[in-house]
């Protein structure tokens, strides 16, 4: 797979945002309120998942949307399936919040790991759902 199927990690999306907004790591984490250190591991993907908080703020300091920071900007569906767990509550709550069978909402979610790796449970999807539509609104 060459690096124009697979879709970018949080790092190289937050570097690539990084970039073409601020000339250093330096002016770019004083913009956000972050350290350079952890700046430079999410860049590296060494930091594991920063909070909706600090999101907000790189979202905020780059120009850009929560959405298209976490790569659920426009573009095509995820050609990856689902993990288990967030099938589960796709399916679960799928009724009650229509916006779980929008493509660009399961690309947002697919980007989210806890400590390097997905929600296991489905109430855990929920809260970060939740998390996610609240600070979109």
């Amino acid at each position: 797979m060459n690096t124009e199927e697979r879709a970018m990690t949080l790092g190289e999306r937050l570097r690539s945002f990084r970039q073409n907004r601020f000339p250093s790591l330096r002016k770019a984490a004083e913009a956000a309120g972050v350290s350079v250190a952890y700046l430079s591991k999410l860049e590296s993907d060494e930091a594991g998942n920063p909070t909706l908080e600090v999101l907000n703020r790189l979202a905020s300091a780059y120009g850009v949307t929560l959405e298209e920071l976490t790569g659920g900007g426009p573009g095509p569906a995820p050609a990856q399936a689902l993990p288990p767990s967030l099938e589960e509550f796709v399916r679960e709550y799928r009724e009650r919040y229509p916006e779980l069978g929008d493509p660009d909402w399961q690309r947002m979610l697919l980007g989210i790991r806890l400590r390097g790796k997905y929600p296991e449970r489905g109430e855990d999807w929920h809260i970060l759902f939740l998390q996610l539509k609240r600070a979109l609104e």
